[in-house]
């Protein structure tokens, strides 16, 4: 019986990159120029610490039964041709149907590119509900895991899944310069990263870690640009002192004397604006989370009450007072949030679970999180290929929503974790670390 066995760094390596990450955006947080009102930080940091807690010890429980594993049946059989055929098939009328509604509206490259905001506006309003919204919503369940699919298997899939692969990328982009957003590239470039980082480790793609982390930074700084373009562009008046701009915000007091300021100028100036914004992207949901964290649990929704989706849908049938069990409209009704701020993963799981019911679901995330890179780069099968996106997805989302927010996400989402579980217990795998 063949075997492989991998080094702890391969092993270990996607969840050293999100310590990295999370711990970063909290010393932001803490030491950032963005100085937030938060009363109770010990009881955030103390349930921040148990939830990173419980994220390594699930990893590491998911290595553990996963180290070894049985390579009786190769790639090749693992990933299915005719059901990513399918897949393939899926992705491409999704595409087709995104840029089909792009021309119900008034949204375009000129009217993006002349004036950003109204771009925006244009975009967002021919984004709505109906018919076609349901059926963008369905057909684009496989886009994210597809990326990581295709990119794992790129030297095996035919001409028409590359030219699907690729095709859906400059979707993803063109929408993001349409509507002046950022949330479709950031995440392209998470499942992008780990998508092609487990190709490396399986060998299915000849590149060097030095060369792809000079990539992966080129990349990032690319966001970074644009993210400064459209924080500049996309207001009603375009921003001309960025430093002052942020200053006027009421949802913090700013600290012109921070280290963290940046003091990027001449042709590199306009990184400030994206540096800036991109502090308050990803720092300002903990103080909503400390904000939760201060509510009493008022009950649950039998796992409506984690999405955006299932909980607006249940307000149908019971009435709004049901939104009251999620900590998102809570803190709206009692005036401690912005609608259109973020309360992280953290604040969603727990109006289900309470917040400490949320630390066995981290548990059980980054369990699956392990398993599912293990099983990528080792015995990649369209589950685990389909899992690891959802889970470097949600996981590099986590300080700021949960993923399963809309009907295609929720979906996808959980419907992968169904199948990948199911899958799993089929295939034979053999002995524990």
């Amino acid at each position: 019986m063949n075997q492989t066995t991998f080094p702890n760094i391969k092993l270990f390596l996607p969840i050293y990159v999100w310590f990295f990450f999370s711990l970063f955006t909290l010393f932001i947080f803490e030491f950032g120029p963005l100085r937030y009102d938060v009363d109770n930080k010990f009881i955030l940091y103390l349930y921040l610490f148990f939830a990173h807690l419980a994220i390594f010890l699930g990893y590491l429980t998911g290595v553990r039964k996963l180290r070894i594993l049985s390579l009786q049946k190769f790639n090749t059989y693992l990933i299915n041709p005719r059901m990513l055929r399918f897949i393939t098939l899926i992705v491409f009328s999704s595409v087709l149907l995104e840029f089909y509604r792009d021309t119900l509206g008034d949204a375009n490259l000129d009217l993006a590119l002349e004036d950003p905001m109204e771009g925006a506006e244009a975009f967002s309003s021919a984004r709505g509900g109906g018919l076609l919204g349901y059926m963008e919503a369905f057909l684009s369940v496989f886009t994210i895991p597809f990326f990581v699919i295709a990119i794992v298997n790129f030297k095996k899939i035919n001409k028409f899944t590359k030219f699907v692969f690729l095709l859906s990328a400059f979707r993803i982009l063109y929408a993001a310069v349409l509507g002046s957003n950022r949330h479709g590239i950031m995440m392209l470039l998470i499942v992008i990263f780990f998508g092609t980082l487990a190709a490396i480790f399986s060998e299915e793609l000849k590149i060097s870690l030095r060369r792809f982390i000079l990539i992966s930074l080129v990349s990032v700084m690319s966001f970074l640009a644009f993210s400064s373009y459209i924080s500049i562009f996309r207001q009603t008046n375009a921003v001309t002192d960025i430093v002052e701009f942020m200053a006027q915000s009421d949802n913090y007091d700013f600290n012109y004397e921070s280290f963290l300021n940046p003091t990027f100028s001449g042709n590199l100036e306009i990184l400030n604006a994206g540096i800036y914004t991109g502090y308050f992207y990803f720092t300002h949901s903990y103080e909503n989370l400390a904000d939760a964290l201060g509510l009493s649990f008022k009950g649950t929704t039998f796992l409506f009450g984690h999405s955006d989706f299932a909980i607006r849908n249940l307000e149908r049938v019971f009435g709004s007072e049901v939104l009251d069990y999620s900590y998102h409209y809570r803190l709206i009704n009692e005036g401690l949030h912005v609608s259109r701020h973020w309360i992280t993963a953290y604040a969603w799981i727990a109006s289900d679970t309470t917040f400490i019911g949320s630390i066995f679901l981290l548990f059980f995330f980054a369990s699956l999180f392990a398993q599912s890179w293990i099983r990528s780069i080792s015995m990649p099968s369209i589950a685990s290929l389909a899992l690891l996106a959802w889970m470097s997805y949600f996981f590099f989302q986590i300080n700021i929503t949960f993923v399963p927010a809309d009907l295609s996400h929720f979906l996808g989402f959980w419907g992968t974790i169904l199948v990948f579980k199911f899958t799993l217990n089929r295939n034979q795998v053999v002995g524990k670390a």
